[in-house]
């Protein structure tokens, strides 16, 4: 598992201390099920993917995987309230999206600790 100090201290630089990625996301999302946008040919998604591929879990019910193409694209101003930096994987919680791979790896590591290697 990992501490939670480092990955809490990673998850804020990621998306609490940034204004740019909390502005116009705010109140926008109320799901509990955590939203992956990457694609399949992202070798960083993949990343992301093996994780939730080992740890056995069910998809529509503990992740969901979307292609940014369902939001216009990357480059939409739709994915860009999501992450200004066009970039994916990025996984959206109830708590604000989360950009860049090993963030996203560490997050569902650290939720999902009870489940799976």
């Amino acid at each position: 598992t990992l501490s939670a100090i480092p990955f809490l201290l990673v998850l804020a630089f990621a998306t609490g201390t940034n204004p740019r990625l909390r502005e116009g996301f705010e109140g926008s999302c109320t799901m509990s099920i955590p939203i992956l946008y990457d694609t399949p040919v992202s070798n960083n998604g993949g990343r992301c993917r093996i994780i939730i591929y080992k740890k056995g879990l069910v998809l529509d019910e503990d992740i969901t995987l979307k292609n940014p193409k369902e939001l216009g694209g990357h480059k939409s101003p739709e994915f860009l309230k999501i992450n200004p930096q066009g970039k994916f994987p990025v996984l959206v919680t109830s708590q604000g999206p989360i950009p860049e791979s090993d963030t996203v790896a560490r997050y569902l590591l650290d939720r999902f600790a009870d489940r799976g290697p």
